[in-house]
């Protein structure tokens, strides 16, 4: 830890996969910070805060999806938080909402658009960009 405990306002975790999981305090500044890089990414991708933007990444002790949602809300876009999984809840979401930016893992990303294309559903999704990262199997 490089800061005293007394500045720490949240914690955060690696995944474990490849042993231990690491634990990462994070101050107040760091929280600003990690929100200011993510509006940055979403601005150098062409995301707006007129934008809908649709968040699958896990939140929790997993950075990621905490780290979207901060970051857009920064932005100043609409954001639906949905986290991991429930596919169909996801789709329906995203139709109901408009999302027009999907932030994903790569795998869920595919499997989204596989459904989308099996259920026939492609006219009633607004998405028009996507944050894909890469699944956490990937980064072994």
């Amino acid at each position: 830890m490089a800061a005293p405990e007394e500045k720490i306002v949240r914690i955060h975790s690696s995944s474990g996969t490849t042993g231990i999981p690491v634990i990462i305090p994070y101050t107040q500044k760091d929280v600003d910070d990690w929100a200011l890089m993510f509006a940055r990414c979403y601005e150098m991708a062409g995301i707006t805060n007129m934008d809908r933007i649709q968040i699958t990444p896990g939140y929790g002790l997993w950075t990621a999806g905490i780290g979207f949602q901060l970051g857009a809300e920064r932005l100043g876009a609409m954001t639906v938080p949905m986290g991991p999984g429930n596919t169909d809840k996801q789709l329906r979401m995203m139709m109901d909402m408009k999302s027009t930016v999907l932030c994903a893992t790569s795998s869920y990303a595919l499997l989204l658009a596989e459904e989308i294309a099996k259920r026939g559903i492609g006219d009633k999704i607004h998405l028009r960009k996507g944050v894909i990262g890469p699944s956490a199997g990937a980064i072994r």
